[in-house]
C-alpha cells in the first residue's frame, strides 16, 4: 500500500512539474477564445496583469490581439504620465525601427463602437488611430474616472493584478511634457491562459518566477518520499522494528519543515502542494503501524 501512494504522489508531482505554455493566439480570433484572458505586463518598475472583459467588441478584440501576438508594445516605453488622469504606454521612437515584417504590415484601423463599461481607476484604454505608427501606441491606464474618454476611446479590460507597480509609475516625476524624468522600460507583453493561471505567478519579483520555485518544492517533495521509502524497503528488508521510527520521523518532519518554509516564500500556494503533505503523513501514521505490528 504504502508503494502505491509513493508511486501515486511522485506521479502527480511529476505531471505538476512539466512546464506549461501559455496558448498561442492566431490573429483574429474569435471572442470566445478570449473569454477571461489576460495579459501579464513586464515593466522596469515591476510586473502587472490586465484582465480583459470577456464582452468587448470582436474588431477591438482582434487588434488588441495583433498587438499582444505581434509583440508591438514589447521594448517601449511609458510615454507619459498624468497622475490625475492616465498613463500612456508601448512609446516606440521610430516606429518601424526593430520590427519585423509582419509588426510594419500591422495597421488596420480601431473603430469605437459603444462602450460597455466605463473608464475607471486601473482600467485600460485602447485609443482609434489611422495613423499607421499610432497603432503601435494606442493602450493607456486610466488613473481615475474619466468619463470623456468613454466617447473617445474603448475600455478593454482592468488592472488586475500588481496596482502597486501602476501607483509606483503614476509617481514619478515628469517634464512640462509629462514624459517621466527616468525611463520606465515595458519589456514585454503576453497572453496568459486562464484567470487561474495567475495563482502561478509572483508579481513581487518583477517577473514569473514560480514556476522555478514551485519547481524546488516539488524536487524537495519527490526526495522527502523517496528518502522515506527506501528507509521502508529497508527496514522491511533487515526485518528492523520500531527502533527505525526515530530517523524516518526525522526524514518527514525535518522535510515537511523546509517545505512549508519554502512555501511561505511563495505569493500564491498551489492548492496540490496544501494536500500532498497530508498525503505523506497517512502515509507515514499507515508505515508506523505496520512496523508496530511487525
Amino acid at each position: 500500500m504504502i508503494k502505491l501512494i509513493t508511486i501515486f504522489i511522485a506521479s502527480t508531482m511529476l505531471l505538476n512539474v512539466l512546464p506549461s505554455h501559455a496558448q498561442d493566439f492566431e490573429v483574429g480570433a474569435s471572442v470566445d477564445e478570449f473569454l477571461d484572458e489576460d495579459i501579464y505586463v513586464s515593466t522596469s518598475l515591476g510586473d502587472f496583469v490586465i484582465s480583459i472583459y470577456s464582452d468587448i467588441e470582436p474588431s477591438v478584440l482582434s487588434h488588441l490581439d495583433k498587438m499582444v501576438s505581434l509583440g508591438l508594445l514589447n521594448n517601449t516605453r511609458i510615454d507619459g504620465v498624468d497622475p490625475y488622469y492616465y498613463i500612456q504606454m508601448g512609446y516606440r521612437e521610430n516606429a518601424t525601427r526593430g520590427l519585423t515584417e509582419d509588426q510594419k504590415s500591422f495597421a488596420s484601423l480601431v473603430p469605437i463602437p459603444p462602450n460597455r463599461h466605463p473608464h475607471d481607476t486601473y482600467s485600460i484604454s485602447l485609443t482609434p488611430t489611422d495613423e499607421k505608427k499610432n497603432a503601435y501606441t494606442s493602450l493607456s491606464i486610466v488613473l481615475g474616472q474619466l468619463e470623456s474618454f468613454d466617447e473617445q476611446q474603448y475600455s478593454i479590460g482592468i488592472v488586475s493584478k500588481g496596482q502597486n507597480v501602476i501607483e509606483e509609475i503614476r509617481n514619478v516625476s515628469v517634464n512640462d511634457q509629462l514624459q517621466p524624468n527616468k525611463e520606465i522600460s515595458i519589456y514585454s507583453m503576453q497572453w496568459l491562459p486562464n484567470h487561474e493561471s495567475l495563482q502561478r505567478y509572483d508579481l513581487n519579483n518583477g517577473s514569473l518566477q514560480l514556476q522555478r520555485k514551485e519547481g524546488l518544492i516539488l524536487g524537495a517533495l519527490i526526495l522527502i518520499i523517496l528518502l522515506s521509502a527506501l528507509a521502508y524497503l529497508w527496514i522491511k528488508k533487515e526485518n528492523v522494528r520500531i527502533r527505525a521510527a526515530f530517523p524516518i520521523s526525522v526524514i518527514f518532519v525535518s522535510g515537511f519543515t523546509i517545505l512549508v518554509a519554502v512555501g511561505s516564500q511563495v505569493k500564491y500556494w498551489p492548492p496540490y502542494l496544501t494536500i500532498l503533505p497530508f498525503v505523506g503523513l497517512l502515509a507515514f501514521y499507515k508505515m508506523m503501524n505496520r512496523m508496530e505490528s511487525q
